[in-house]
């Protein structure tokens, strides 16, 4: 019986112990999605979206959304 008690004893305790690192690993998810969307926004000057930097396309210091955008704009 005392062998049998030793085991689930281990069992419980390892189970505890993965719970901890599935909580440990979700914070840390949670806190690099938050840096992910940190990236600067820009306004486009055809239509007023905000894109990221990034992504957006720069025509004599302004921003644009997409390439029709920009070509509307210059015409």
């Amino acid at each position: 019986m005392g062998l049998f008690r030793l085991i689930l004893l281990g069992l419980v305790i390892w189970l505890l112990f993965r719970l901890y690192q599935r909580f440990i690993k979700g914070r840390s998810s949670q806190q690099q999605k938050t840096h992910q969307i940190e990236d600067n926004m820009v306004r486009c000057k055809h239509c007023g979206i905000h894109v990221p930097e990034k992504e957006a396309l720069k025509k004599n210091n302004h921003y644009y959304c997409s390439q029709a955008h920009l070509e509307d704009d210059t015409r």
